[in-house]
């Protein structure tokens, strides 16, 4: 859990954009990962983004990802 700022449209102008209606939203996130070798991992990972129902219009954002890590 944690906050996010960012730096987008906050009103659509378009139908296909999102309505985050503030500039500071909420942040929740889920990430699940495998040491693959000495220097390298592997994880998946998905987090929502929301104003949490402050203002009126909150569309939120979903994002889904894999990340490879590799230490050196």
């Amino acid at each position: 859990m944690g906050l996010t700022l960012h730096n987008g449209t906050r009103k659509a102008s378009k139908r296909d954009e999102k309505e985050l209606d503030s500039d500071l939203l909420f942040r929740e996130a889920l990430e699940v990962g495998y040491q693959i070798k000495q220097h390298q991992s592997l994880s998946i990972f998905f987090f929502h983004i929301s104003n949490a129902g402050i203002y009126s219009e909150n569309d939120g954002m979903n994002h889904l990802g894999i990340r490879n890590g590799y230490t050196f």
